[in-house]
């Protein structure tokens, strides 16, 4: 009682503390909202209802009918073509958040972000500059803006308004959908990644950078970020149920089915090819701009398939196409030490480049190890897998993990994913949390990766979560917990298959957790977040702690009570049951319940019930 009332004071206080931080912050940023220039326009732009009026000029363009045979531009002046782009480019600035806007200009953005409804036009925006996109084209580079550029702006105005807003995804991908023979806003997607803007693998910095916006739409589109209640939202999603639902699974299978799979693969095939990984590798002054786009164009696609691999039958069909290789060749890459980041400290700006390749490439291996056989390929390697199309993993990718972990030990997202790999890989799978722990020849560990980075990350939530879990995974299955315990055919013959045996191996791995200071991590970092509070419980048990899930009642605490009270699990309790049969008079023939009725009805005046 008294730890649980020491620990209630503690908590009390910590929330205090966090409470007038929080006071603090509002009063600087409320001291701050004066600061940003842009928050007297956009509250102006938003009372007005100006966007309106912004994408009205955005028809200033006079787009060919659906029957039209070949595309007529005369038709469009140069003035009008630069009254749309500078409305482009006045719509991304207005709508896209940045790290210097503060809570209200975000908000204020946001609220006008919900108001845009023009995704008809938006859409027919893309196929028309897609089919007149040409570098072919004499003409075009007589222009001042060229066709290239304004599709580039269409897509990223197509990214930002879509960005955390669900009902803006799901308009965008049902414009002109099924109308003049259109698939939508997916059809036009595809169009672009098929563009043919050159007749040689050599592209400018346009088509790349056209590709590589084209992915980041892709990623908008298939992932949730809309994490608003349904109170902030000036419109929602609803399903037939009448509730707020994620349309990003919906968009995947549908990318899927019109066959985006092999589109994606070619483009990180072109934007791996040799040039672009001796450009990481060489790290020189003489840095060439072109080779940097081709790997911004990696990360982005790798990130566009990562968010696709949402189930078995699209991660087998891109293990088809051969993506283990890409995604162990874009890992690779993002390692490589150049001479430049030998000298400085900083890097060069590569450095973001090679971070954002890395955690691409640890989220495409942590989506597709949801696959069993790949897993077990990809963290045992080929020799010990049947796979014939992995042919290429002659050893472990648990190693380059670990690397990844350290070398950019500063980049929470880096460390999420590689947590996430892990408990992966490891899950129904003793022998792929053995070779986990084993790899202590480099860089420490798979064990000691994931026990820095929760105490450098203490209040990341996802990477704590992800972090329990794969602590969970990893000795689930080989902690021996009592005498008592057997264990399995599998983890019996992996065990036999190391040099050591195993008995030794069951004890090895719940102390070498504990000689890192899990047990500590557990209790004081993830077990404070109510996101990894349950994985953090689960961990602890599975490990051999004394663990006890409590419960708070905060009636009884407003009442002056120490408002907790042990949750009782489920067989900790012996039922109330008797397995044996027994006659008895009272319920068969004996008249006792027909007495205790009547004892009742006299009870009660004589009344019936």
């Amino acid at each position: 009682e008294v730890d649980a009332l020491s620990t209630i004071v503690s908590t009390h206080n910590e929330e205090n503390d966090e409470e007038e931080e929080e006071e603090e912050e509002v009063k600087k940023e409320e001291s701050n909202e004066t600061k940003d220039p842009a928050l007297p326009y956009l509250t102006l732009f938003h009372q007005s209802n100006a966007i309106y009026t912004f994408m009205s000029l955005l028809g200033i363009v006079i787009l060919p009918s659906p029957d039209a045979t070949e595309q007529d531009e005369t038709t469009n002046t140069p003035t009008a073509i630069q009254i749309l782009h500078e409305t482009i480019l006045t719509l991304i600035e207005i709508l896209k958040p940045t790290s210097s806007n503060t809570t209200t200009t975000r908000d204020v953005k946001m609220t006008l972000r919900d108001k845009f409804v023009a995704f008809e036009r938006l859409v027919g925006l893309l196929l028309y500059y897609t089919n007149v996109s040409s570098v072919t084209k004499e003409e075009d580079d007589e222009k001042e803006v060229s066709n290239l550029q304004i599709l580039i702006d269409v897509i990223r105005l197509a990214t930002v308004s879509c960005r955390m807003c669900e009902s803006n995804k799901v308009s965008f991908v049902r414009a002109l959908k099924q109308k003049n023979r259109n698939g939508g806003g997916m059809d036009a997607i595809i169009q672009v990644l098929r563009l043919p803007t050159s007749t040689t693998n050599t592209f400018t910095q346009e088509q790349v950078t056209l590709w590589s916006e084209t992915c980041q739409l892709i990623t908008t589109l298939c992932k949730f970020d809309d994490f608003r209640s349904a109170e902030e939202k000036t419109a929602s999603v609803a399903s037939a149920h009448g509730i707020n639902v994620s349309c990003a699974h919906d968009h995947v299978m549908e990318f899927f089915r019109v066959g985006i799979v092999p589109v994606l693969y070619d483009l990180i095939s072109y934007s791996l090819q040799e040039r672009s990984v001796t450009t990481i590798e060489k790290g020189n002054d003489d840095e060439n701009e072109d080779d940097i786009m081709d790997v911004k164009l990696a990360a982005s696609a790798i990130s566009a398939t990562r968010v696709l691999a949402v189930n078995d039958e699209i991660v087998q069909c891109l293990v088809a196409v051969g993506i283990l290789k890409s995604a162990k060749i874009a890992l690779d890459a993002g390692l490589l030490e150049n001479e430049k980041e030998k000298e400085e400290e900083k890097g060069d700006k590569r450095a973001a480049v090679k971070i954002h390749l890395t955690s691409s490439s640890l989220g495409l291996l942590r989506n597709l190890c949801g696959n069993d056989e790949i897993k077990t390929t990809l963290c045992l390697g080929n020799t010990e897998s049947s796979s014939s199309s992995s042919s290429f993993l002659s050893s472990s990718i648990v190693p380059s993990i670990i690397h990844a972990m350290k070398k950019y030990k500063n980049n929470p997202i880096v460390q999420e994913h590689g947590c996430g790999t892990f408990a992966a890989m490891a899950l129904r799978k003793p022998k792929n949390a053995l070779r986990i722990l084993q790899d202590n020849d480099r860089d420490g560990g798979g064990a000691n990766a994931i026990c820095t980075c929760m105490k450098r990350f203490p209040n990341h939530v996802p990477l704590q979560r992800q972090a329990c879990l794969a602590i969970r995974n990893i000795v689930s299955r080989l902690v021996k917990m009592n005498e008592n315990d057997v264990v399995d055919d599998e983890t019996t013959t992996m065990m036999e298959a190391t040099t050591t045996t195993a008995a030794d191996n069951l004890v090895n791995v719940r102390e070498i957790f504990l000689d890192l200071g899990i047990e500590y991590i557990l209790r004081h970092i993830s077990g404070r977040h109510q996101g990894s509070v349950d994985e953090a419980y689960a961990a602890l048990r599975d490990l051999g702690c004394q663990v006890s899930l409590v419960k708070f009642d905060k009636d009884d605490i407003a009442n002056g009570g120490s408002g907790t009270g042990r949750t009782m699990m489920f067989g900790e309790t012996k039922p109330k049951f008797r397995p044996v049969f027994e006659e008895s008079d009272e319920l068969n023939g004996g008249g006792g319940i027909e007495d205790r009725i009547a004892a009742v009805a006299e009870s009660n005046g004589g009344g019936t019930f």
